[in-house]
């Protein structure tokens, strides 16, 4: 993963439930201009998925980078 792709994974683990673009964007983690480009990216990857335009990762993707968090 890039280094705006890999932070933009830590927060959505952090944040924990599926959530928009604009509490992306408002979260200052990653630049406002980069942050749709990097879910994109990360969406034709199935890293992230994205449902009535909330953005969230799978269980299991949650757990594996937990499990990097934690080790």
């Amino acid at each position: 993963m890039s280094e705006l792709e890999q932070p933009m994974m830590f927060l959505l683990v952090e944040v924990g439930t599926p959530v928009t673009l604009t509490k992306l964007i408002q979260t200052n983690t990653i630049d406002p201009a980069d942050v749709l480009n990097v879910l994109h990216s990360l969406a034709r990857r199935c890293l992230v998925e994205k449902q009535d335009n909330l953005y969230s990762l799978s269980v299991v993707i949650t757990q594996y980078i937990k499990s990097l968090i934690h080790s």
